[in-house]
């Protein structure tokens, strides 16, 4: 891509302290993987020394290793080292965890679910309380038995109970791996080596950094950390993501602030919707970067149905014969939440239509890569010695310190198992495991179910908004004014990943929790409806 003048100032600078307030769509990944390459080629980071990258998900970290091998080529771990935070903090505690009481070799890694299962067989007192009391005692880099004393301060039995099965089992859960990797880095010794071995810090979307992660970011990169991130895209403070906190933490006087303003992405049209939500936060409008990319102006539509069957039967119809006959087209079908697109993948399901679900681990890509690999195992032995010899295979296949990866092929096995106890054959039991992305290139061309949280980062060719209603989006358990901004924001981010064709949907009736429910058009799509090119 041809660099504008604030891309190339980002590239260009020293090692300095550098917040890029980066719209979606403004390049941003490929900018941060040419900066890396400006400094290596400066000599400003010279070998055994790397530059360190911190991101949230293994599909953001996918992204940016795409970039970093159209630069460096494939030894591009020769240079940048990158972990979601949980990776980064799970390598700490696998290299260091014995300075703090901790022996590696021995603990259980977090396995999704397990907290919400034992309150389950609890089955006492406010199950909400409870978690809220295990986050909010270990977001603090705390050891373990200072964790039961607060607990016990606030008085909640079900958490002190919780924590103590944890302690017994010697199970981490995922806001332990943040806290102890936070109370390693806060040992002087090892402090003085990560930032001698990182002189640079790229921390990117840090608009989603906990207060946990922020300490972390600034622990290791004293000063030179160059941030990417826009408030805008802000949809994670369920989560504890704290926006105020991370861009407060970028003082302007020893900071050197760049905003991005052009959308290498997006098509003039679907920037108009985009840039008509983005106004509602405030935020400045983005423009396209070169129009004569785009065959015409994009496309905004509106799709009205009777319900959610006749709404996936039209949809699917208008896929077929307008957008999917390119087969290279990449197709987003976001929706707020997994039952609003159920109808749809109900749909693809019963035509056979290819589909990759977001939703699905036997559907992720690192996932998919690594089974096929060895499905193979174990071929003289019976179907279930056959299965388990798979299962552990791929398991010992992902790296330890990849804690999203281990969990997501728990899952997909535990899926696939379901399919062999239901008398499929050895052979086709792995049949369910399609994905039409990489490792490196998530997004291939095809069908793509996912809600707006996961389709952050990334970009379709065309999108589909599903559920474009009040209660849907906004959810209806937004009831206040920062939930109704947040869900906001959400719709904003799931229009920006379009880069040519951007649908919204509207049904005038869904059942919902097994009640037909009336609904009505979003309260933003007045917004949005002024700028619909059919």
């Amino acid at each position: 891509m041809e660099w504008d003048e604030q891309q190339l100032e980002i590239i260009n600078l020293g090692i300095e302290r550098i917040l890029i307030v980066a719209p979606a769509g403004t390049g941003k990944t490929e900018v941060l993987a040419a900066r890396a390459a400006s400094l290596i080629q400066r000599r400003l980071v010279q070998s055994p020394r790397q530059i360190l990258a911190l991101t949230f998900t293994n599909r953001s970290v996918a992204n940016l290793v795409s970039r970093l091998r159209r630069v460096f080529g494939i030894n591009y771990a020769d240079y940048v080292t990158i972990h979601n935070f949980h990776g980064f903090a799970a390598r700490l505690i696998t290299a260091h965890g014995e300075l703090i009481g901790i022996d590696p070799q021995k603990i259980i890694w977090p396995e999704n679910g397990w907290t919400e299962s034992q309150l389950s067989n609890l089955s006492r007192g406010d199950r909400d309380e409870a978690l809220k009391a295990l986050k909010s005692v270990k977001s603090l880099p705390i050891d373990d038995v200072e964790v039961i004393s607060r607990l016990t301060q606030i008085g909640s039995q079900d958490a002190i109970d919780i924590e103590i099965i944890r302690q017994r089992e010697g199970r981490l859960d995922h806001d332990d791996v943040l806290r102890h990797g936070e109370r390693i880095l806060q040992l002087e010794n090892i402090l003085i080596r990560y930032r001698d071995h990182y002189p640079v810090l790229f921390v990117d979307e840090i608009q989603d950094l906990t207060l946990p992660e922020l300490r972390m970011v600034t622990l290791v990169g004293e000063l030179p950390i160059t941030a990417a991130g826009d408030a805008t895209q802000s949809i994670f403070k369920f989560t504890g993501a704290d926006p105020d906190a991370a861009f407060a933490s970028f003082d302007p006087t020893n900071t050197k602030i760049i905003r991005l303003r052009r959308s290498y992405r997006s098509a003039p049209a679907i920037l108009r919707v985009v840039n008509a939500l983005g106004e509602l936060d405030g935020a400045e409008p983005v423009i396209c970067a070169d129009p004569s990319q785009f065959r015409d102006d994009g496309v905004v539509a509106l799709l009205e149905s009777e319900d959610t069957v006749i709404e996936a039967h039209t949809l699917m119809n208008i896929l077929n014969s307008r957008v999917m006959i390119d087969e290279s087209i990449s197709v987003g079908i976001l929706s707020r939440t997994a039952r609003r697109s159920q109808a749809f993948e109900n749909l693809c399901i019963e035509t056979d239509v290819p589909y990759q679900s977001w939703s699905l681990p036997t559907h992720d890509p690192d996932v998919v890569s690594i089974i096929r690999k060895l499905r193979n195992t174990g071929n003289d032995a019976s179907d279930e010695e056959r299965f388990a010899a798979v299962r552990q295979a791929c398991l010992e296949a992902v790296p330890a310190d990849d804690l999203d990866l281990t969990n997501s092929m728990l899952g997909a096995f535990a899926l696939l198992y379901e399919r062999l106890e239901n008398g499929i054959a050895f052979e086709q039991v792995f049949d369910e495991c399609r994905v039409s992305g990489t490792r490196d290139q998530p997004v291939g061309p095809g069908i793509h179910i996912l809600n707006g949280h996961k389709g952050k980062g990334q970009q379709f060719d065309w999108v589909v908004v599903l559920g474009a209603e009040d209660e849907n989006i906004p959810s209806y358990f937004a009831n206040d004014k920062e939930a109704l901004d947040e869900e906001r924001r959400i719709l904003g981010v799931m229009s920006s990943r379009a880069k040519y064709g951007l649908v919204f949907t509207i049904v005038k009736k869904e059942e919902a929790y097994g009640i037909m429910r009336i609904r009505s058009r979003s309260r933003w799509f007045e917004h949005i409806e002024p700028h619909l090119t059919e």
